[in-house]
């Protein structure tokens, strides 16, 4: 399924964020929470 501009086509595009997202969660954990958000509860209750 070809995109026609040259593009990637859905499966490569597929695979590619599947490949792109563990990398990104790792990212996003190791950010500190923004002042503005420190006081709202966001992690998840135990």
């Amino acid at each position: 399924m070809s995109t026609g501009s040259g593009g990637l086509d859905l499966d490569d595009g597929v695979r590619q964020m599947l490949l792109l997202m563990p990398r990104l969660v790792g990212r996003a954990k190791k950010l500190t929470v923004p002042p503005a958000l420190a006081s709202f509860g966001l992690a998840p209750g135990i």
